[in-house]
């Protein structure tokens, strides 16, 4: 066989077999030898060279920072060489492969049949092997032959047992048997200088490879254990870095899988660059109470020192790697002598990104106590304007002369409305005021109870009796109410907090003056957490039985300039208080109380009348009720037994006691009571007053209550003032005196800055090539797009019969010539002449058809073009928003693999330009070009972009309220150009019920990552992501789960070595901070505030770095500022670079000539999430009949995927979006 040269060309990937299943998705040339991902630049190849014909050829490829040749030779006595020392074997036939394949020896994929992502074998079977099928890594050597299956073991799996490649270049002059008995080494001599010249394995947690010496430090010495007689250390903690090793006995090998750091290695870089080794492996200094300890290694990087802020104890201790040569160990090495060393504090260490960066986090299982911290807040920005705001903030003083006492609350039985709860706690509070002394306690409605100043006893007992019109059900009902004292809040840890030190939030007080600014406007609104309600603040009538209420929204803010009271309207759906005969007329247009319900009538009407209360008319005493169900046979043929034995029917004994006849006998009774039969006739219920709707509204619903919470910002300000100046209003009442609590009544004035926009680059066969949008927009009047994508091949179907052949044909003419005009390269004629369609034809049964019909006739049409040529675009005419829409989608790009453009009939029949114009937009972005890009490249806008950089955008969409069983949407979007970063792909996954943290992250960003790589050409080095939908109570689970996925991701790409720089921040929109102009001169024409106006102090975090950005301009209603708020930062972002960054970022957004009021990849994120919910939903939404378990959508892959959950539920799995379609923004 002539000598052959490798395929890889090796884009800075460290192989995993199961990160990347997929392997058809590669091209050919992508799955040789492939370097591990060191290098920076062009790919390389690299070759394998044989000179005996006769022997079988591999690949040859070392993954890592140099490139070296991998060489046979024809005698029997041959050497490899490896750049990490050189082995001798008596072999008759060479390794099968010797490709490192990356830094990574348990996972690698470099050797094997696929070197590449280790082959199509799972990452648990490790994948760079050498030879087929060495020793399985729990023979550990028992037989010791040469032949060409045994020359090496080939440990380091990723698993104990299952795991057989991996470390392919760990040559141990001992096999690890013989290490302990000192047997004769097939590998020739023992040689302890060259014990293991090349471990492989990067990550502690997993070592692999055979003949590993471990040492250990005995009077400050380095000695060598015999064999593997090391023990491992169980939940220990080293100056607050958590560090769990198992004790392991002597037994030859150790279980090479399991020696080492589990899953980590823990390299610290202080502020001041302490403790970074040339490699970034390891080293660090810490110190907790002046007691701390040092680490330092031996990999060829400087010594760690000690934190000129926080020098080490006298008796820290030392942590030695002890590796022979520098590349022997990837992870520190830590014997129970360290341990047991008295001086080692043992309380949790909290290390922020700001001051002490960890740099080599990894933290599986994520309860590591080595615990994430938010960045503290740079200095204030000072680019742009200065100006002033008004915030719908309220300053909030408290100067209690003692401290707040918390107690729960035990009532029984137990009460479900928290409304009775708290009519409850007021009525014992007046009967027992004596006990109280005077004191007038703050409620949640649940278990927790707040005081100022002690109560009079620990524990005590009391029984209240509920008298009829106090809100039971119209009874007297007894309750016992146990209080018990559980905690003293100090108001120091508030001060401390709101001071901006870094202390731990204190949550608990926060909710105390939280519940007691709720306690006024609980007794005179309609309560629902946060939110009150009242009929008299506005209201407007939906269809469909409900109502919108208007009423405001409270919440209690620490700030950087104290605590403040968040206050803004709110409007919602409630359900009208009418008859529930009404309420299922309204609700269903056929229903009609005079016949029996079908079968599937009743399964709706039992769905809108679940767990609703009513109040009955037939009697004197009113009376509530919550419905459980529905009876099972109609009103008429009911029955229940009497005293006395017998039986009566519901309508004689209404005829008997109340002198009532049953008007819909054929109507089903309310079941009221779930545990006991117990039945009203649906006539005489009535739908009690202030219960929120909790069902999704229709278009019709929606609109209507838009325009009812639509307000201009002016009205808006004037209403949440009025609110604040009512005496039923939060800040007023007798409980907030008692507590030594005020409110100012006048909103917080801000200072604020207006960003100058950015000037935009089109493209340069335009006459106008560069423009300054104001007011956040801009036209494309003589300009073109930066990079026109090619829409050679595409058709239209019309689903609108009024579309005519002419019509049809004058929109396929005049959308092809604006295209074109606009630089985006559409044919001027569609392949096959347009297809006309009813509106019938949208039905689920013929759908499908007549959409393969119009691909099947285009293939057909351009089939002698060549053998890749396909249908590119496909534009489909509807009249109007039609459920079919979903189901269109999800056809076209993950059955057929067309990449679709949806227009109303409406507009193809007008062809205004305008329109035409943002098509265009679309359909360039669908089509793989670039709409427009920012003059100033991200490089020269921040100092941060010196190198690549993706930046990612991610958002999970949950279902609609009512379902309980549909899964959750997770995407994750990035840029695949740099450095413009306009274009952007999508993954996405289903995951578990309503769950918010992304469970597949790892995987998303994995690919992504690679996508990046291949198109650019390039590894970024640092990573931003935006991540949208989280809330505040959720920021801890997000940092400390996903950023830790995140970076557990990129070492799993890129090797241990590759750690780029992580920017984490979260985008909200769903919050309730407005700002107004403070004058007359920086607003709008509707009296907003102006695009770019940016807000970083005052209202923002205490410590921690976040901020306001409006960056668009408010088209109806008030304006909401977008809330970043950054959770983790290696960059180090100045104020003014990230707020830079992220405005001039929403004028890139694809789809319009406007900037956009969230950062576009965070924007991009809710699109891809929303079409993968509209894949679920076409397909049944949340049926599970074809659900399986752990599961991964298809968007990028199919095949399997772990949960990051143990016991994830099953979830249904999200159809797989064509390759062609994927490739592109086909959610744009």
């Amino acid at each position: 066989m002539p000598p052959r040269r490798g395929q890889g060309r090796g884009y800075g990937n460290s192989g995993r077999g199961a990160d990347y299943p997929q392997h058809q998705h590669f091209p050919p040339a992508h799955r040789g030898g492939n370097h591990g991902g060191i290098r920076q630049g062009p790919p390389r190849q690299y070759a394998a060279e044989e000179e005996r014909a006769d022997q079988p050829w591999r690949s040859g490829a070392r993954g890592g920072r140099e490139n070296y040749e991998a060489r046979t030779v024809r005698s029997q006595d041959w050497r490899l060489d490896s750049g990490f020392g050189s082995a001798r074997t008596v072999a008759s036939q060479p390794a099968a492969s010797f490709d490192y394949g990356g830094r990574r020896g348990e996972d690698q994929g470099g050797g094997g049949e696929i070197p590449l992502y280790g082959g199509p074998r799972p990452y648990d079977q490790g994948g760079g092997y050498i030879g087929h099928g060495r020793r399985s890594e729990d023979q550990r050597g028992d037989s010791h032959t040469t032949g060409t299956q045994d020359q090496i073991s080939g440990y380091g799996g990723r698993r104990d047992h299952r795991g057989r490649g991996g470390s392919t270049l760990s040559w141990s002059r001992r096999s690890e048997d013989q290490e302990r008995r000192n047997y004769p080494s097939p590998l020739g001599p023992a040689n302890d200088d060259q014990r293991t010249s090349a471990y492989g394995s990067q990550r502690g947690a997993r070592q692999g490879g055979p003949g590993h010496p471990l040492r250990s430090v005995h009077d400050g010495r380095v000695e060598r254990s015999s064999g593997f007689d090391t023990r491992r250390i169980d939940n220990q903690r080293m100056g607050g870095l958590h560090i769990s090793v198992r004790k392991e006995e002597d037994h030859g090998v150790g279980r090479g899988a399991r020696l080492g750091v589990p899953r980590g290695s823990f390299g610290l870089e202080s502020a001041h660059d302490i403790g970074q080794y040339s490699e970034g492996e390891a080293g660090g200094s810490s110190a907790t109470a002046g007691i701390g300890y040092n680490i330092r290694g031996r990999r060829g990087g400087r010594p760690a020192v000690a934190s000129p802020a926080q020098s080490p104890g006298p008796e820290a201790p030392s942590v030695i790697f002890s590796g022979e040569r520098p590349q022997d160990f990837s992870h520190m090495q830590i014997v129970d002598e360290v341990l047991e060393h008295p001086s080692i504090p043992v309380a949790n260490e909290v290390i922020g990104s700001s001051a002490v960066a960890v740099r080599e986090m990894r933290s599986t299982p994520l309860s590591s106590s080595l615990k994430l911290v938010a960045p503290q807040r740079p200095l204030a920005g000072s680019t742009g304007q200065a100006i002033k705001v008004r915030a719908n903030h309220f300053k909030v003083t408290f100067h209690p002369g003692e401290n707040i006492f918390q107690y729960n609350v035990d009532i029984t039985p137990k009460i479900s409305s928290k409304t009775v709860a708290r009519t409850l706690a007021r009525q014992l509070v007046e009967v027992y005021s004596s006990r109280f002394n005077g004191k007038l306690p703050a409620y949640d409605g649940s278990k927790s109870m707040y005081t100022h100043g002690p109560l009079p006893f620990e524990h005590d007992q009391f029984v209240v009796t509920l008298s009829e019109d106090r809100g039971t059900s119209g009874r007297e009902k007894q309750f016992n109410v146990a209080i018990r004292h559980v905690s003293t809040l100090n108001r120091k840890n508030l001060e401390d907090f709101l001071k901006g030190e870094q202390v731990p939030t204190p949550q608990e007080h926060l909710q105390a003056l939280d519940v007691l600014l709720r306690e006024n406007p609980a007794l005179h609104f309609i309560a629902v957490s946060r939110f009150f309600f009242k009929s008299e603040l506005g209201s407007a009538k939906l269809e469909g039985g409900l109502v919108a209420l208007n009423g405001f929204y409270q919440s209690l803010r620490p700030t950087e300039d104290g605590l403040q009271l968040n206050i803004d309207l709110s409007t919602t759906a409630f359900h009208a208080n009418i008859p529930v005969i009404d309420f299922l007329r309204q609700q269903f247009r056929n229903f009609d109380p005079r016949y029996r319900l079908s079968d599937v009538v009743r399964v709706k009407v039992k769905k809108a009348l679940a767990r609703l209360k009513v109040q009955v008319i037939h009697r004197q005493t009113p009376r509530r009720y919550r419905i459980s169900g529905l009876s099972t046979s109609p009103t008429k043929d009911l029955k229940f037994p009497i005293e006395g034995g017998g039986e009566m029917r519901v309508v004689d004994y209404f005829k008997l006691t109340y002198n009532y006849v049953i008007e819909f006998p054929e109507l089903p009774c309310l079941q009221v009571q779930a545990n006991k039969p117990s039945y009203l006739p649906m006539e005489v219920c009535v739908i009690c007053d202030g219960q929120k709707y909790g069902g999704k509204l229709n278009d019709r619903q929606t609109t209507s209550l838009r325009k009812l919470a639509c307000v201009l910002p002016r009205v808006r300000e004037a209403k949440i003032r009025s609110i604040m100046n009512k005496n039923d209003g939060p800040g007023r009442g007798e409980h907030v005196k008692n507590f030594g609590v005020q409110v100012v009544s006048e909103m917080t004035v801000v200072n604020a800055r207006l960003l100058p926009p950015p000037t935009l680059r089109y493209g340069d066969q335009g006459k106008v090539k560069e423009i300054v949008p104001s007011l956040g927009s801009w036209n494309l009047l003589n300009s073109c797009v930066v990079e026109g994508g090619n829409v050679t091949y595409w058709a239209l179907i019309s689903f609108d019969q009024s579309v005519t052949d002419h019509i049809a044909a004058a929109f396929v003419s005049n959308l092809s010539r604006r295209c074109n005009e606009l630089g985006v390269h559409m044919a001027e004629q569609a392949v096959i002449p347009p297809v006309l369609r009813r509106l019938e034809d949208l039905d689920s049964s013929r759908l499908e058809k007549n959409l393969r019909d119009v691909y099947n006739q285009a293939s057909e049409a351009i089939h002698d073009r060549g053998p890749e040529t396909r249908l590119q675009l496909l534009v489909c005419v509807m009249a109007e928003k039609h459920p079919a829409y979903g189901e269109l989608k999800r056809l076209c790009e993950t059955q057929i693999g067309i990449v679709t453009q949806c227009c109303l009939s409406k507009h193809v029949k007008q062809c205004k330009s305008q329109y035409l114009a943002n098509l265009a937009l679309k359909v360039n972005a669908k089509a793989g070009g670039r709409n427009v890009t920012l003059a100033l490249e991200l490089p020269r806008m921040c100092p941060v972009f010196n190198r690549p950089t993706i930046i990612f955008g991610a958002d999970v969409t949950h279902p609609s309220p009512g379902d309980d069983t549909g899964p959750s949407i997770a995407a994750v979007v990035a840029n695949i150009d740099w450095p413009s970063a306009n274009r952007y792909i999508a993954r996405v996954r289903a995951q578990s019920h309503r769950e918010e943290i992304i469970e597949y992250l790892r995987e998303m960003v994995k690919e992504l990552w690679h996508e990046f790589c291949v198109k650019t050409s390039s590894r970024p080095d640092r990573i931003i992501m935006f991540r949208d939908g989280v809330s505040e109570g959720q920021f801890d689970q997000v940092l400390q789960q996903e950023v830790v996925a995140l970076k557990e991701a990129f070492e799993e790409v890129g090797g241990p070595d590759y750690k780029p720089l992580i920017t984490w921040a979260v985008v909200q929109k769903r919050h309730h901070t407005r700002l107004f102009p403070a004058d007359d001169v920086h607003k709008d024409k509707n009296n907003n505030i102006l695009p770019g106006t940016v807000v970083d102090s005052t209202i923002t975090h205490p410590r921690e770095f976040d901020f306001f950005l409006c960056s668009h301009a408010g088209i109806q209603g008030t304006s909401r500022p977008t809330h970043y708020h950054v959770l983790w930062d290696e960059n180090e972002f100045k104020s003014d670079d990230l707020q830079g960054l992220v405005y001039n970022l929403c004028y890139t957004y694809a789809r319009c000539t406007r900037s956009v009021s969230v950062v576009p990849p965070a924007y991009y994120a809710h699109l891809a999430a929303y079409r993968a919910r509209l894949y679920l939903d076409s397909l049944g939404g949340s049926d599970t009949s074809a659900s399986l378990r752990g599961m991964r959508s298809g968007t990028a892959s199919s095949g399997g995927g772990s949960s990051s959950r143990a016991g994830a539920p099953v979830v249904r799995l999200l159809p797989r979006v064509q390759r062609n379609v994927e490739e592109v923004m086909y959610f744009c």
